[in-house]
């Protein structure tokens, strides 16, 4: 924690830092306004694709949205088509999950495009979650929803990185084809990757079983945390203090965003300047915590998450922190699964001679 609050010295505020840094924040405003424009659901998801697909060169903002969309596509128009030939049947449910999100989940480690398969994931168990007890007409919406959503999120970034780049030239770099993995090989990787996969299968298959104790809301974040923290380098496969550093990162950045974002809420409707400036004042610190390039990068990432599905709703008269607390507990739930999986892998890792 004293690390954190260390990267907020004056020292540690640099100009490159801070245009990538305003950058985001125009594309998350622009990114919500989009989102309005269409007017697609769940703003806040649209916000947060904002910032998370913004990079300082245009090529990698293109790449990153361009494998974010095709991933969230393919993977909620799969989720769909298997929910409407296989109807809500329990088992089978958790079942394509499941193997769906143990599949992605390997090729998102080893592939090349490893952030399309990340998202084919993400979606695909997202709204294979929410078919749980819903109509195919509520599972299509949703499935549309998310695919607009990121629309709107990468229209947003490409049209800030375009403006961004033209105007500061002497501050731009090289691509760095942001999200094309070179994807190094090294002794027992598929024995390791596989048995990493089976532990995501292991704790997902869990999923529509828990919606007996849980709202879909929790069990919606419960998927994303277990696919995104379970994502790690091929190089650290077999680390499994990765796993759970990443688990506390995870849950440390939602519990700051969320406690920023209810002290925040008494003043956010009082008018629209100063909504835009507490709005900003989140977004800015999480993004400079991400930027600090340090192992504790991934609370900022968290953090400005949790922030924008709170202060971004889909209108302002509805503004709660009840979206917070939900994604807050289904984190919680997603790190006990995680850590719980650990358990249940160690009979395969010691028979199969690793």
């Amino acid at each position: 924690m004293t690390d954190i609050i260390q990267q907020f010295r004056p020292k540690s505020f640099t100009l490159v830092r801070f245009i990538d840094e305003l950058e985001v924040i125009c594309s998350v405003f622009l990114a919500i306004l989009f989102a309005h424009l269409l007017h697609t659901q769940n703003i806040g998801w649209a916000a947060f694709t904002g910032y998370m697909i913004m990079r300082s060169h245009v090529v990698d903002t293109l790449i990153r949205g361009a494998l974010r969309l095709l991933g969230t596509v393919v993977g909620a128009c799969l989720a769909f088509s298997v929910t409407f030939l296989l109807g809500h049947d329990l088992l089978l449910i958790a079942l394509g999950i499941s193997l769906v999100g143990g599949i992605t989940l390997y090729l998102s480690v080893t592939s090349k495009y490893s952030y399309a398969w990340l998202f084919c994931g993400i979606t695909y168990i997202m709204v294979g979650v929410d078919s749980l007890g819903q109509s195919f007409v509520q599972v299509e919406s949703f499935a549309m929803t998310r695919v607009v959503e990121v629309m709107a999120g990468i229209a947003a970034s490409m049209t800030v990185s375009l403006i961004s780049n033209l105007i500061k030239p002497k501050f731009k770099m090289k691509p760095a084809k942001v999200g094309l993995l070179d994807v190094v090989k090294f002794p027992l990787c598929e024995k390791y990757t596989v048995i990493h996969s089976i532990r995501a299968v292991l704790a997902i298959a869990t999923l529509p079983f828990l919606e007996h104790f849980f709202d879909l809301r929790y069990l919606t974040q419960t998927a994303i945390t277990i696919f995104v923290v379970l994502s790690v380098p091929l190089s650290t496969i077999n680390n499994p203090q990765l796993i759970s550093r990443r688990n506390f990162h995870r849950f440390l950045g939602c519990t700051l965003g969320g406690l920023l974002a209810i002290i925040c809420l008494p003043f956010y409707q009082i008018n629209l300047g100063i909504t835009a400036l507490i709005l900003c004042l989140g977004i800015f610190i999480g993004r400079h915590i991400e930027n600090s390039r340090q192992s504790f990068a991934y609370v900022g990432t968290q953090f400005v998450l949790v922030y924008l599905v709170v202060m971004v709703p889909d209108s302002l008269a509805y503004t709660s922190a009840d979206p917070g607390f939900s994604r807050l507990l289904g984190v919680i739930i997603g790190v006990i699964l995680v850590e719980l999986s650990k358990f249940c892998i160690l009979p395969l890792k010691k028979y199969w001679h690793l």
